[in-house]
């Protein structure tokens, strides 16, 4: 018998029978038969790095089919198939360049989403890691981010304030 159907048929018994082992919730879990939590659920695979990384760190290209029914592929969002680039220049060249995005899409590449893609990887390459935190400083306070990158700098901060994710 499952140990499933064996905790079944022990719940359902009288209540003057004793259970012979703890009901506890750490011996329900392996058992339950509805999904837990979904952890890692903002976790997507690079194309070219083949790892996993959050969401918040990847380019988001999509095919999708237009009302004529007709395939383009844009970058950024939209319903369809979707394919995940890393944003650092290196991975998103040698995606471009090894049609690896294409592969994944099952679609090529228009001209225009490869000159976006370049042109965003260039940009992202040039600002340094404070200028990166500075992109959250809308949601945590811009003073504060820079409070924290100023006290890094001289010693007296951890850093432990500029962990974004």
């Amino acid at each position: 018998m499952s140990p499933a159907r064996e905790l079944n048929r022990l719940l359902e018994a009288p209540s003057a029978m004793a259970v012979p082992f703890p009901l506890s919730t750490a011996f329900l879990l392996p058992y339950c038969r509805q999904p837990g939590p979904r952890q890692g659920r903002n976790m997507r695979q690079c194309v070219t790095k083949r790892e996993l990384f959050p969401r918040h760190l990847l380019w988001r290209v999509t095919r999708v089919r237009n009302a004529d029914g007709t395939k383009t592929v844009v970058f950024g969002g939209g319903n369809g198939r979707s394919a995940y680039v890393s944003k650092d220049l290196a991975s998103v060249n040698e995606s471009v360049q090894r049609k690896r995005l294409a592969r994944a899409l099952k679609h090529g590449l228009p001209g225009e989403v490869k000159k976006e893609l370049v042109d965003k990887a260039i940009e992202w390459e040039r600002m340094s890691g404070e200028e990166r935190g500075l992109l959250f400083g809308e949601v945590f306070g811009e003073d504060s981010v820079l409070a924290a990158v100023e006290e890094v700098q001289m010693g007296v901060g951890t850093g432990e304030e500029l962990l974004l994710y």
